[in-house]
């Protein structure tokens, strides 16, 4: 399947997310979350209880 290039619209996105970001006006939320602790997260995911990103851990 051959690619898509992207389309002027999606470059102008691209390049306003990419000046919100350097002007430090987009905020992210990620969170780490423990191997043993991965059930209780995976159901809050599926309530929608999660906000942002979370990042599975292994130490």
């Amino acid at each position: 399947m051959p690619k898509r290039l992207p389309t002027p619209r999606r470059l102008l996105d691209l390049v306003e997310v990419l000046s919100l970001a350097e002007a430090g006006l987009i905020k992210h939320n990620v969170t780490k979350v423990e191997l043993e602790d991965i059930n209780e997260n995976l159901q809050a995911l599926g309530r929608g209880d999660i906000v942002g990103r979370q990042v599975i851990v292994f130490e």
